[in-house]
């Protein structure tokens, strides 16, 4: 009932540290942002002028533990945070131990988007009556966009 979501999985914020391959075959040192079953974010951490483009075919590994995690990809999405470039890629992940070592990467850890500690005075009641409120907002949206049509 909350915002729209985008995404098919949840990120994770993860910093990792890796190698990205570009198609002419340079590679680069990366560190991801966050990370997903079907998505990773991660800036390019030397000083190369070099850069990606949307839609641009992607190799990625990634250091855990003594493993080398191997991925393909497809640049989606291209942002800046201060003069920054944060790559957004696609992924597919192997199935092999590469898939059982991307997902204790992304799973193994705290996700630190969600809330550690609840509020106290916020009791389950108070809960189910914001619940309430907002699916009742949205019902009345729905009656009243109806009715403005004719």
């Amino acid at each position: 009932m909350g915002r729209p979501v985008y995404r098919k999985s949840e990120r994770f914020i993860r910093k990792i540290h890796g190698i990205v391959t570009f198609k002419d075959g340079t590679t680069h040192p990366i560190t991801t942002e966050d990370v997903s079953e079907g998505g990773i974010a991660f800036t390019i951490t030397d000083d190369t002028k070099e850069g990606l483009d949307e839609e641009d075919d992607v190799k990625l590994s990634l250091k855990h533990q003594d493993f080398n995690i191997r991925l393909t990809g497809k640049i989606a999405r291209i942002s800046k945070r201060d003069k920054t470039k944060i790559y957004s890629a696609q992924v597919k992940v192997p199935n092999d131990e590469n898939e059982d070592h991307y997902l204790q990467v992304i799973y193994d850890g705290i996700n630190k988007t969600l809330p550690s500690v609840q509020d106290t005075w916020v009791t389950p009641f108070d809960e189910l009556y914001m619940n309430l409120v907002v699916r009742a907002k949205t019902i009345e949206r729905k009656i009243s966009s109806r009715f403005n049509r004719f």
